[in-house]
């Protein structure tokens, strides 16, 4: 993540996720806590988009009610996510969080 070019990136580039796909990111605002950080994205049209990080800096929580679909493999390799929230998602690509084991 790019704060100051407000940009998402994948930490490597050989990974096929299209979690970062179709963000259009105004502003991104993060809170630390003693055990996570919450991310807080404000894009430029919709709803916040909110994203919890564990200390090991792993999505453990996602929320953005602002998709309606999403593309092949989207967090496919995350394996530490337990909570979701898409309440709009009406078509989710092949391997939707495919690892996943929470």
């Amino acid at each position: 993540m790019d704060i100051v070019n407000k940009e998402l990136f994948l930490y490597d580039n050989r990974l096929k996720d299209s979690f970062i796909d179709d963000i259009d990111i105004k502003k991104i605002g993060i809170k630390r806590y003693k055990d996570k950080k919450i991310i807080t994205i404000i894009p430029n049209n919709g709803i916040d988009i909110i994203i919890e990080i564990n200390l090991k800096n792993q999505i453990i929580g996602y929320k953005n009610n602002n998709i309606v679909s999403v593309k092949d493999n989207f967090l496919c390799d995350n394996t530490t996510i337990n909570e979701i929230i898409m309440n709009n998602l009406k078509i989710a690509g092949n391997y939707f969080l495919e690892k996943n084991k929470c």
